[in-house]
């Protein structure tokens, strides 16, 4: 793939999420990004997340950095009561595009698009009655509580992490698949953050009760969270719970 052309592939992408037209004036010969009808932005929401799903992560990466520019000129010129479906729509086109990052390995524009996304949707969150699943993804107010927990605890802020998961509506319910698992593994890591070790087991074994053997298997967090634990404590649960996971007690 291409990563050192200026106009595709990851730089494109970098330079789309990174905008700054917004503090720039342009020349009478540099065109703006024209904004799309919401039609035209939902078709192209639609095949962006086909492709990703058919796993087109090259296409993509072709096709994205456009994609981003448009919805979000969409959104600049949107007006009410189109201005919250647009910022949805843009909201979905950032969270591909950080997917798609994350597959072809590129982590540090992942977590851009990521916190992008998260922006724009809690543009309309608010105004979602309900969690949806749309494109075979989360989107509404319990998935955004659940990334921003996430983010959270991926730059170390324990005690804005915990803010963040108390926003989370009916428990987490309107999380699905592992979502939950994942959400209380954060929040134990937070709390083991901070020293409440006991209060931090008991979320580890919700999440291994929600997420199962698999998905435990794959949880570097988690160990790392035993370990914490089993520095203060070394009670039968801990042990039990840290041979199950292939922790040495």
């Amino acid at each position: 793939m291409p990563d050192n052309a200026p106009n595709s592939g990851i730089v494109a992408i970098r330079r789309a999420l990174h905008d700054v037209s917004d503090l720039m004036e342009l020349d009478d010969d540099q065109a703006a990004v024209e904004p799309v009808t919401l039609t035209e932005a939902h078709r192209k929401v639609t095949w962006t997340w086909g492709a990703y799903w058919n796993g087109c992560f090259e296409k993509l990466a072709g096709v994205l950095p456009e994609g981003i520019e448009q919805l979000r000129a969409t959104v600049h010129a949107s007006h009410d009561p189109n201005t919250a479906t647009a910022n949805e729509l843009l909201a979905r086109m950032y969270w591909v595009t950080g997917c798609t990052l994350v597959h072809l390995g590129h982590g540090d524009p992942a977590v851009l698009a990521i916190r992008q996304a998260l922006d724009a949707a809690s543009e309309v969150a608010d105004r979602l009655d309900e969690d949806r699943k749309d494109y075979e993804t989360n989107f509404g107010p319990s998935q955004i509580v659940m990334q921003r927990t996430d983010i959270r605890i991926s730059t170390d802020q324990s005690p804005e992490a915990l803010t963040e998961a108390r926003q989370m509506r009916s428990g987490g319910t309107g999380l699905a698949a592992v979502s939950p698992a994942r959400h209380a593994l954060d929040k134990a890591t937070a709390l083991s953050q901070l020293g409440r070790h006991d209060e931090a087991l008991q979320l580890l074994l919700a999440a291994e009760s929600i997420g199962g053997e698999e998905w435990m298997r794959y949880q570097t967090l988690m160990k790392q969270v035993i370990d914490e634990l089993l520095i203060h404590d070394k009670g039968s649960p801990s042990r039990s719970l840290a041979r199950r996971v292939g922790v040495r007690a």
